[in-house]
C-alpha cells in the first residue's frame, strides 16, 4: 500500500529516529551519518532525509547571505557584495 504504514512500523521508525537524531548533532558529518543509517534501516525514509538535508543546505545559504552579503550592502559595499556572490557561484558553494 503506497503512502501508508502500520502502527508498529511507525513506532519502530520513531524509536530509531529518536536514538540517532537529536538536537545535539554538532557536525554535518554526524547528521549525514545518522541519515544514512536511518536510510539503510528504513529505505522509505531516504527521500525524507534528502529533503531535510536540502532544506538545511538552503537555510545555511540563506544565513550566509543574511550575515555577509546584506551586511556589505547595508555598509554601502554593493560591488564587494556582488563579487562575493559571484565567487560563490563560480566555486559551486
Amino acid at each position: 500500500m503506497a503512502g501508508r504504514m502500520g502502527l508498529d512500523k511507525a513506532k519502530e521508525m520513531a524509536g530509531a529516529i529518536n536514538l540517532l537524531v537529536n538536537h545535539q548533532l554538532p557536525t554535518q558529518a554526524q547528521i549525514d551519518g545518522s541519515l544514512a543509517e536511518l536510510g539503510q534501516k528504513f529505505p522509505e525514509l531516504v527521500v525524507a532525509g534528502e529533503v531535510v538535508k536540502q532544506e538545511c543546505d538552503l537555510t545555511e545559504e540563506k544565513r550566509l547571505v543574511d550575515d555577509q552579503v546584506l551586511g556589505m550592502i547595508a555598509a554601502g559595499k554593493l560591488d564587494e557584495a556582488l563579487a562575493m556572490v559571484d565567487g560563490w557561484k563560480k566555486s559551486g558553494a
